[in-house]
């Protein structure tokens, strides 16, 4: 019988690259060799979901939380893998899944979350105070890069999408059609944001 237990230790670790995800969403362990090489026509299932993630990461619909000592980009698993689900466009592996979303690791419905959850609504008020006509879309965006900013207390990852869920009916401007005002593009210094929460 396979041991797929290096899921779980996979899982619990605080980032991946976008190698390690294409491979760990196929059952395949990135310490073990062979590791398979990722090219673009490749019909393979880790190079499709490595150059899809590649793509999303270049168009800025994913964060990366830190770099590698070799300037990799190194992203959240929990965000990796939501987005991966949001989508639905690749396969993931049930048991990844699984591990990913118990409790104890970091994308779980866990203590830590709900605490990370406040924290994000805390910065969307603070910025809300300076911007009060950012639409909860735009704040979304900009929350999902916070977790790279915040360096005291490790804050956890979560998609755009996620933190709009919980923006949503808290900001100060009205429900309808956004402003031209509230669609410009505001500079926010997420650094000072991050040092209040």
């Amino acid at each position: 019988m396979a041991d797929y237990s290096y899921l779980e230790h996979w899982a619990d670790k605080a980032t991946w690259s976008l190698e390690q995800a294409a491979l760990l969403v196929n059952e395949i362990d990135p310490d073990l060799p062979p590791i398979p090489t990722f090219e673009p026509e490749s019909a393979s299932p880790a190079s499709r979901v490595f150059f899809w993630l590649k793509k999303e990461w270049q168009k800025g619909t994913l964060s990366s939380v830190t770099k590698s000592d070799s300037g990799e980009p190194l992203f959240s698993p929990g965000t990796l893998v939501r987005r991966l689900v949001e989508r639905g466009k690749h396969t993931i592996s049930a048991r990844l899944r699984k591990a990913v979303e118990r409790p104890e690791s970091a994308p779980g419905p866990s203590k830590r979350n709900r605490k990370a959850k406040l924290r994000f609504l805390h910065a969307a008020q603070l910025i809300w105070e300076d911007h009060p006509h950012m639409t909860a879309k735009k704040m979304a965006e900009w929350l999902e890069k916070l977790p790279s900013f915040v360096h005291s207390d490790r804050l956890p990852s979560f998609s755009r999408i996620t933190i709009r869920k919980y923006l949503i009916g808290r900001g100060p401007h009205a429900a309808g059609r956004p402003s031209e005002r509230s669609q410009r593009s505001a500079h926010i210094d997420l650094v000072s944001y991050a040092k209040r929460i």
